[in-house]
């Protein structure tokens, strides 16, 4: 074998390993999902597998919730991207340049990729929580809000989903 064999089966076998694991967690769930779509499924009883066609999807577009899921997801994905996109380009610009304590801001702003999305959402609940949240506990403080009438950032619908988005911008 020559050099450049050599070296293309070398880039290869390096390759090999995430190729397989993209092949083995992305795309055989999604092909072996779509079959699902057009089955009916009990968790109760796994051996019970029932062919129902398009059935599944006429139900869901009948479903009077499912319009209203349209322009929420809308929402969460436009406005989620452009303020990620804004702000991650706004960083990204400020690190490029070498100022005192860089380190450090870029320890705080790289600090939310080590920490797990799990951890994350018990972080913004706790923040946003009704009772005793922490954002709650500094309007009060500050005066902006009575404390017998604190906000229910999760549960009120006119600005849970806009909640969210904060989160998942601040992610």
């Amino acid at each position: 074998m020559n050099l450049r064999n050599r070296k293309n089966l070398f880039i290869c076998l390096m390759l090999a390993p995430s190729i397989i694991v993209v092949l083995v967690f992305t795309y055989y769930p999604v092909i072996r999902g779509l079959p699902m779509a057009f089955q009916k499924y009990s968790l109760w009883d796994l051996n019970n597998i029932e062919w129902v066609g398009l059935d599944n999807f006429r139900r869901l577009f009948s479903q009077p919730q499912f319009l209203v899921t349209i322009p929420n997801t809308i929402a969460w994905v436009f406005v989620s991207l452009f303020f990620q996109f804004t702000i991650g380009f706004a960083l990204a610009l400020m690190l490029k340049k070498q100022f005192r304590g860089r380190g450090i801001y870029q320890g705080s702003i790289f600090f939310t990729w080590a920490v797990s999305g799990f951890l994350i959402g018990i972080l913004w609940r706790w923040l946003y929580n009704g009772s005793y949240g922490v954002i709650n506990d500094l309007l009060i403080r500050i005066g902006l809000i009575d404390k017998s009438n604190p906000i229910g950032f999760l549960s009120n619908s006119n600005i849970a989903l806009w909640s969210c988005i904060v989160a998942n911008v601040w992610y």
